[in-house]
């Protein structure tokens, strides 16, 4: 692979989709904050001091869209309750990612608007 450049041609192929992906993530996502390297496979989104990962997740998941609470991926950090990490790497097409984040973002959005306080 590395002799006949092989190696080289499925780095650029991962990163350009990668990088494509996460344009059509981010228009999607708008003003919600993403905690992640422009090229990194994943998207790592604060979802705020009072929500619950688990719980986004669960909903997520029963709207046909699969996200990982962080604190799968980190022990013994409670902050990381606040977190979900969502692949966007694994997917060749931008088209899964534009249908899966409005719904992410709705998640989200609604999370939020739930957790302002109306005085």
């Amino acid at each position: 692979l590395l002799e006949r450049g092989l190696a080289d041609r499925v780095v650029r192929a991962k990163r350009e989709i990668v990088a494509t992906n996460r344009r059509a993530a981010d228009r999607v996502l708008g003003g919600i904050p993403v905690a992640s390297h422009a090229m990194s496979p994943h998207l790592w989104i604060d979802l705020g001091a009072d929500a619950d990962a688990h719980e986004i997740s669960d909903r997520a998941r029963a709207r046909g869209v699969s996200i990982t609470p962080a604190n799968a991926f980190a022990v013994g950090r409670p902050r990381a309750q606040t977190f979900v990490r969502v692949a966007i790497g694994a997917t060749a097409g931008a088209a899964q990612i534009e249908t899966a984040m409005p719904v992410l973002a709705g998640l989200i959005r609604g999370t939020r608007l739930a957790m302002s306080s109306i005085v």
